[in-house]
């Protein structure tokens, strides 16, 4: 990188690591205008707009730092993990299935390959890519690492947990070996065990947003209402496009009676992928928790409202309603508080127009008293 450039890249590291996202994006992009070879100032830009939740455009930023350096493990990697992240994992191996085929000796391009193989379900080619790559270096972890996801998918706990300690012990600082262990404590019901992992994963990668995305799922699971919204919070912003964050901190702030902030999640929700029927069920769960700081016909309409949501949320899921769905029970127990509420607004309105009519004939009487008469 050109001096000039340089210059600006660490003007815009700077900015960014305080949070100053436009200064961030405009000396990235004066670096890349100075030097048009900058491929970590074209990478960085691609980072800036997939937060921003521009994915186009941080794919295009992304290619173009391929353009310039061809093996650019993270700027290949960032394309990869968009691709999967929209559900394409085909795409995500068939490009970056050629760069792995070109650069044979970039051991870090065939991790990133390996792990779209895994997520694509090929996981016998990403064994086969993952070890090709520990015969050129048997400590590498990035390739243990995928190596102990493909064997997970094949069902092969025991060697995934082996080859798992190995990579912890040579890199205890790698934020994805210890995330990968949380996910198997989690599965095996450890779950402190789980949490002190996905603590441990973040505390090395505060950028990790999958192991965020699980620590606010067992907060929010064990009540813990305020670390959850936290978590979410910066899921967030790291992944803005992701409909189950947006989902997950809305039920946090829910729990936290944060009832305008839920409610603006839910609807991100419902704008973006209007399919995602969950969301009516949290919803409806909103409502009515907002319903008990309520009174009166004001509660009676935040009881209804309820059930209207969970109603559309059986509704829209038909078959695929799970066995053990509590909608149903949720339903009926609202049915029966509308009822309780309405009485109470009924026999409220019945003793307050008796109050009025007994008022008026006391009126009525108190004045025929005061005017006098004849003896």
């Amino acid at each position: 990188m050109s001096g000039g450039a340089r210059e600006s890249y660490d003007r815009a590291i700077a900015a960014a690591n305080r949070g100053d996202i436009d200064t961030a994006r405009r000396e990235f992009q004066s670096a890349l205008s100075s030097d048009s070879n900058a491929f970590r100032a074209a990478y960085n830009l691609g980072v800036l707009a997939d937060r921003s939740g521009q994915t186009d455009e941080a794919l295009n930023f992304y290619r173009q730092a391929l353009r310039i350096q061809p093996d650019y493990e993270r700027a290949l990697e960032g394309v990869v993990r968009i691709y999967i992240r929209q559900g394409r994992a085909g795409d995500a191996v068939s490009f970056a299935q050629p760069v792995a085929q070109r650069w044979v000796r970039n051991l870090a391009v065939q991790a990133v390959y390996a792990d779209a193989l895994v997520a694509a379900n090929r996981a016998q080619d990403a064994v086969n890519a993952a070890r090709a790559a520990l015969r050129r270096d048997e400590r590498f972890v990035p390739a243990m690492i995928v190596l102990t996801k493909a064997n997970l998918r094949l069902g092969r706990t025991e060697l995934a947990l082996s080859i798992l300690e190995q990579a912890i012990g040579i890199d205890n600082n790698n934020a994805e070996a210890h995330f990968l262990r949380g996910q198997m404590y989690e599965t095996e019901h450890r779950l402190g065990q789980a949490i002190e992992e996905y603590r441990r994963a973040v505390t090395i990668d505060g950028d990790y947003a999958d192991a965020r995305m699980r620590l606010g799922i067992l907060m929010l699971g064990g009540a813990n209402y305020d670390d959850a919204v936290q978590q979410f919070e910066a899921v967030s912003r790291l992944v803005p496009d992701s409909t189950s964050v947006h989902l997950n901190l809305g039920d946090a702030y829910r729990s936290t009676k944060q009832w305008a902030k839920a409610k603006a999640e839910f609807d991100r929700v419902i704008s973006r992928s209007p399919s995602t029927v969950e969301v009516h069920y949290n919803i409806g769960l909103m409502y009515w928790a907002q319903s008990a700081d309520l009174t009166g016909q004001e509660q009676l309409d935040m009881l209804q409202r309820a059930q209207q949501e969970l109603t559309q949320y059986r509704s829209g899921m038909g078959a695929r309603l799970p066995r053990d769905d509590q909608s149903s029970t949720f339903i009926d127990d609202l049915n029966r508080q509308i009822d309780r509420v309405r009485r109470a607004i009924e026999r409220d309105r019945a003793r307050a127009e008796r109050d009025a009519a007994r008022a008026a004939r006391e009126a009525s009487s108190g004045g025929g008293d005061s005017g006098g008469g004849s003896e």
